[in-house]
């Protein structure tokens, strides 16, 4: 088996009026590498790149409902990994400091649009030559 992608999907939430974002939200994904040091743990590289993955203020208002896609691939491999070392943990947070005091809102689980992880595998046998 071959893992050939992996997405996480998250599904925007209407925020509080108040506290609804006034400009677009980056989100970025990097892996934890002390979870024993949280909130204080030093992070992984981006899995997403700079800046983030772009949301803009009204998926968290009018238009809430967006979907959102992550790229976690080597996040995914990484837990498949046969070396024995620790599983990382994931943390979703903004690359760059808002200019509001907004935050945005997800669909959170057992909910509709709650959180998916997506995965395409390749699954084949062996080829033999003869």
């Amino acid at each position: 088996r071959r893992l050939n992608n992996a997405t996480l999907t998250l599904t925007t939430a209407p925020s509080e009026a108040a506290f609804q974002p006034s400009d677009s939200v980056f989100l970025d994904a990097r892996p934890v590498l002390a979870p024993e040091l949280l909130p204080k743990s030093p992070l992984g590289t981006s899995l997403v790149g700079a800046p983030g993955v772009p949301i803009g203020p009204d998926g968290f208002g009018e238009v809430a409902g967006q979907t959102v896609t992550i790229p976690v691939t080597t996040f995914i491999r990484a837990l498949f990994d046969e070396s024995g070392e620790k599983v990382p943990d994931l943390v979703l947070r903004t690359p760059l400091e808002p200019l509001s005091l907004g935050f945005g809102t997800f669909v959170g689980p057992g909910q509709p649009g709650a959180p998916r992880l997506r995965l395409i595998l390749t699954v084949s046998d062996t080829v033999e030559i003869s």
